[in-house]
């Protein structure tokens, strides 16, 4: 092979390489996105408060992740637990849901995330560093607290397995139900909150 063509080979595959990296990284949010308390859904159930925001409309996805998540069948919600109670509450076992209807949509966790995201958007082949930079994004970012102390709070990104032909509006109508939170002698209880009907245009990430 002459000298030019290794020239071009190696361009080639450094094009390629760069494809790869850039089409199959999910952009999750360095640092927690801020809403004004007007753009927040809450309830408050025996002292615990639940906030929460849907991530609704093509804008508000594109300023958080770089793509429109509900195309392709997934819904991010950011939430917050706050807790006015004495004692700790415990939060290892929660589930959380979006519920339309009778429709149940489940939380996914960060695996079945990457997974459903590539296969919505056809990714077949992918980076190693890429896939690993955003398993550890997402573990930045996800809601992952297994406990709040008095007085604490805690917070982070639920994401949802939706349908795409809701993909504008993917929550209208929906409810937030955070499940099974322990709240001291073996008492467990559960928090629905009404999400907003409106799709926000933006996001402050």
């Amino acid at each position: 092979m002459t000298a030019g063509r290794n020239v071009r080979a190696c361009a080639a595959v450094a094009v390629c390489a760069a494809w790869v990296q850039a089409c199959t990284t999910l952009r999750i949010p360095a640092r927690a996105p801020e809403f004004a308390a007007a753009e927040l859904v809450r309830a408050t159930v025996e002292d615990i408060t639940l906030e929460a925001r849907a991530i609704q409309g093509t804008t508000a996805n594109h300023d958080l992740f770089d793509d429109d998540l509900p195309e392709i069948g997934i819904g991010a919600v950011w939430v917050s637990i706050r807790n006015a109670r004495t004692e700790p509450i415990d939060l290892g076992s929660v589930q959380w849901a979006v519920a339309l209807g009778d429709r149940q949509n489940p939380a996914l966790r960060r695996d079945n995330l990457l997974k459903r995201f590539y296969k919505g958007r056809k990714i077949r082949m992918y980076s190693m560093r890429a896939h690993e930079d955003a398993q550890a994004a997402l573990d930045r970012a996800l809601f992952r607290a297994t406990t709040v102390a008095p007085g604490g709070t805690a917070a982070g990104f639920v994401f949802f397995k939706t349908e795409p032909a809701r993909a504008a509006s993917w929550a209208r109508g929906g409810t937030l139900v955070v499940r099974g939170m322990g709240v001291g002698e073996g008492r467990r209880i559960d928090i629905p909150v009404r999400l907003a009907e409106g799709a926000a245009e933006h996001a402050r990430p």
